[in-house]
């Protein structure tokens, strides 16, 4: 199997569903989830899966910037039924800025070896997060920068070579302009688009063929954002790709003259009955849910390291993290 028919499935979003040792996230999820019920969903319309789901292709702008691909992208919060026992999910993810047509994993970027793509982004995110946040997850010294702000986001080009201005660092965060407190932006913000509330990335693609995927990389809520949907593939292509294809050394396959993308997800769904203190404000049935208690109660006659602190937690002040992991239940430090 090569590594285009193994990542790459119209995308397909296999939603395999997060369980913990004693099934504790999967409890979260609303009853009467059953496997193999939704089909997976393609690349474009064509390959839409039985509730209308599908991953879309976004096509470049070749006239605005000669010789470079531009595309003009989104970043929003929407709609979407991924399983029918579920009912509709609030997302946050990519989509086209012409239509503002949003879909589950969208959109999938196709470039070429040696063409450049110019990116940008604007944030048209609420100011309120899909998510339970943790506003420890700030270091002291950037509280002030940061300031409470949920709606940050920047994009990371992940596998790739790119200028460090257009890399997406944690700190090159910024907000939507449109929400309380207007546009604010994090110190290494460089990269700025032509108006408040968004940004310019460039891309060499100066790489071989390969399979790399664009996510969120905001400062304290990048395993947020991108569990909320703000991720997509990103494909270059080359010379020497199209030729171990045109060869029958990589398969043909009818409508994916690139491979299948095969996506894999873990996902749990909120159901208010089975987690009633769920703290996100408007949550409701269906939403995604993440896990929001980081600190347990203490553990009787269990000898932890100091840096756990007495109820399994890591204590950050105390240096660095312990070298025998903390039991369950404990916050681990991430961005």
């Amino acid at each position: 199997m090569n590594r285009r028919h193994f990542l790459g499935s119209a995308a397909g979003m296999a939603g395999l569903f997060a369980v913990g040792r004693y099934g504790w996230l999967f409890g979260r999820s609303p009853k009467g989830i059953s496997k193999f019920r939704v089909t997976l969903p393609g690349l474009g319309p064509d390959g839409a899966n039985d509730l209308g789901n599908f991953i879309p292709v976004l096509s470049p702008d070749t006239k605005s910037y000669p010789g470079t691909d531009y595309y003009d992208i989104i970043a929003q919060q929407f709609t979407q039924t991924l399983h029918p026992a579920i009912g509709p999910t609030r997302l946050w993810g990519y989509g086209r800025a012409k239509d503002s047509n949003n879909q589950y994993l969208g959109g999938v970027i196709v470039a070429t070896h040696g063409r450049p793509v110019k990116l940008k982004l604007t944030n048209l995110l609420p100011s309120a997060h899909l998510l339970p946040l943790d506003p420890t997850a700030v270091d002291p010294p950037l509280i002030k920068e940061v300031g409470g702000r949920a709606d940050r986001i920047t994009i990371h080009l992940h596998g790739a070579l790119v200028a460090w201005t257009s890399d997406g660092g944690p700190t090159s965060w910024f907000t939507n302009a449109q929400n309380p407190g207007g546009f604010a932006h994090g110190s290494s913000f460089l990269n700025k688009g032509p108006t408040p509330g968004t940004a310019i990335y460039d891309y060499p693609n100066n790489q071989s063929a390969r399979l790399v995927w664009y996510h969120d990389h905001a400062y304290g809520v990048t395993r947020l954002n991108a569990y909320s949907g703000l991720a997509s593939a990103y494909l270059i292509t080359d010379d020497a790709e199209s030729m171990t294809i045109k060869s029958g050394v990589i398969p043909d396959v009818p409508g994916y003259p690139l491979g299948i993308p095969l996506i894999i997800q873990d996902k749990s769904f909120l159901d208010p009955d089975r987690d009633p203190t769920y703290p996100v404000s408007g949550a409701r049935r269906g939403d995604l849910w993440y896990p929001h208690v980081y600190q347990g109660p203490p553990i009787p006659g269990m000898k932890l390291p100091l840096q756990c602190g007495a109820t399994g937690r890591w204590k950050v002040s105390g240096g660095t993290p312990p070298h025998h992991p903390c039991p369950e239940k404990v916050r681990t430090r991430e961005s």
